[in-house]
């Protein structure tokens, strides 16, 4: 069993939602060092960083990280799909920072559904 925390981070209405095993602060940590790689790498295609980068010139003052939901799985990719659902809540809001691809949302169910027998 895994505790897990699906967080949005929030910038001036614009928001993502993501989810991890680690703190928030060391999750947050990760997302300011993989938007700092991003300002000069062409094939990361976050929108998230692209827009502290373009819109905040890289900078993460007043961007606001909270938790929306503690859950426990017993694998983390449970936590992926429990993501996925979340995000699909507002996939058609143009304020949503995350990319939904069907080619992740197919991984995600799959191996929940080879993990399950």
């Amino acid at each position: 069993m895994i505790t897990g925390i699906i967080y949005a981070i929030i910038d001036d209405g614009y928001f993502y939602i993501g989810s991890t095993i680690q703190s928030l602060e060391r999750r947050l940590e990760s997302h300011i060092s993989s938007c700092k790689s991003a300002k000069n790498n062409s094939s990361i295609k976050s929108k998230l960083y692209k827009h502290i980068n373009k819109v905040r010139e890289g900078s993460w003052d007043d961007i606001i990280m909270i938790p929306l939901e503690i859950i426990e799985c017993e694998t983390r990719h449970e936590l992926h799909n429990k993501e996925l659902e979340t995000i699909s809540q507002f996939k058609d809001d143009p304020m949503l920072l995350n990319i939904i691809t069907d080619k992740r949302k197919r991984y995600f169910i799959t191996k929940r559904y080879f993990n399950n027998k």
